[in-house]
C-alpha cells in the first residue's frame, strides 16, 4: 500500500464542515452508521462504507486525534484539490509535495502518525507480538481490551507495516505526516 496517492477525507465521509462540533460529528455519525450498517443495508459497498465512518467518527470526535489529523493537512486553499468521488465519498488529492529534507533517524519511523481504530480493534495481539515497542494491548480494560500505540518511534516502517498487516481487522491506521498520505491500510 506504500504510495498511496490520496488522504481520506474524514470530514467530507462524514458530510460535515471542518468545524463542526461534537454534536455535529455524533449526529451526522449516527445517521450514516444507521444507513450503511450492514445489518440494514445490503448493498456490497455497505460494510467497507461502514467502516470508514466509523473510522472518521473515531478520529474526529476524539480532540487529540482531530488536532493529529488536521494537522496533516497540506493543502488549505479549495481550489488547488481536486476531488475524486467514490460511492457517495469525498477524497482530497493534495498537490504533489516536496518532502522537507529530514535527518536519516528522522526519515524511519518519526514522519509517520500511527493510529488505532478503537472501533475496529479485536486486541488479537499480533501488532504487540511483531512491534512491542510500538504496540500494547491495554490489559487494564476488563471488557474489549483494545491495543493502543505505546511509541511510534519503538520500530523501523517496515516492521510498524508488517505488525498493520497481521490486523484481521485492519484496524492500524499509517499516515505520512509530511506527504499526508495514508500509507495503510
Amino acid at each position: 500500500m506504500v504510495g498511496m496517492t490520496s488522504k481520506r477525507d474524514y470530514y467530507g465521509t462524514l458530510g460535515i464542515s471542518k468545524d463542526a462540533d461534537k454534536k455535529q460529528i455524533k449526529k451526522a455519525y449516527r445517521k450514516l452508521a444507521l444507513r450503511y450498517h450492514p445489518d440494514r443495508n445490503k448493498s456490497p459497498d455497505a460494510e467497507e462504507r461502514f467502516k470508514q465512518i466509523n473510522v472518521a467518527y473515531v478520529i474526529l470526535s476524539d480532540d487529540e486525534k482531530r488536532q493529529r489529523y488536521d494537522s496533516l493537512e497540506i493543502v488549505t486553499d479549495d481550489k488547488d484539490l481536486d476531488f475524486e468521488i467514490k460511492h457517495e465519498e469525498t477524497v482530497i488529492t493534495p498537490p504533489p509535495v516536496t518532502p522537507s529534507p529530514l535527518s536519516d533517524e528522522e526519515t524511519k519511523v518519526s514522519r509517520f502518525s500511527i493510529l488505532i481504530d478503537p472501533t475496529l480493534c479485536l486486541a488479537f495481539g499480533s501488532c504487540e507480538t511483531l512491534a512491542p515497542k510500538v504496540f500494547i494491548i491495554n490489559q487494564n480494560v476488563q471488557f474489549n481490551p483494545k491495543a493502543v500505540v505505546a511509541d511510534e518511534l519503538g520500530a523501523d516502517i517496515e516492521t510498524i507495516l508488517d505488525a498493520a498487516q497481521t490486523c484481521p481487522t485492519r484496524a492500524i491506521i499509517i499516515i505520512d505526516k509530511v506527504t499526508g498520505e495514508q500509507i495503510y491500510p
